[in-house]
């Protein structure tokens, strides 16, 4: 799998200590206020986490978002003839974490996707042409 296609970490994943969140690094306390040394995660960080990175809960997240309507031909999808396509492709994310996260995520139809992808990888092979030519050969 290509490397911009894979989620960057969250800064706190490998290095959190006992009771701090792996996502935000803040601590995750108890109702009496103490630290949770047994606890890794908030639960509201740890959605997000399994948004971002597990992409069964991203697909069904954006599949209940969108009630399974394309957005953009608006056609009702079944739950296997949908794709979930990034607004803003992944290639462009330079490790960025936005581009994983649902507001740039949406359904679209194979057809409507198929188009989308086709016109986006014209657009950056043209974009890759046009930078070829301006540059003088050494």
């Amino acid at each position: 799998m290509s490397e911009y296609r894979k989620p960057p970490k969250p800064p706190f994943y490998d290095g959190a200590l006992p009771g701090q969140c792996r996502v935000c690094g803040e601590y995750v306390l108890r109702s009496k206020g103490t630290i949770n040394t047994r606890a890794n995660w908030h639960p509201k960080c740890l959605i997000e986490y399994k948004l971002i990175h597990w992409p069964r809960e991203t697909r069904k997240a954006v599949w209940s978002r969108d009630k399974g309507a394309c957005a953009d031909c608006g056609c009702r999808c079944d739950k296997r003839g949908w794709e979930l396509d990034h607004r803003k492709p992944l290639v462009e994310a330079k490790g960025r974490i936005e581009y994983w996260k649902l507001p740039n995520l949406q359904t679209l139809c194979r057809d409507c996707h198929r188009k989308k992808t086709s016109a986006e990888a014209t657009a950056r092979a043209a974009a890759r042409k046009k930078l070829k030519v301006s540059k003088p050969d050494k």
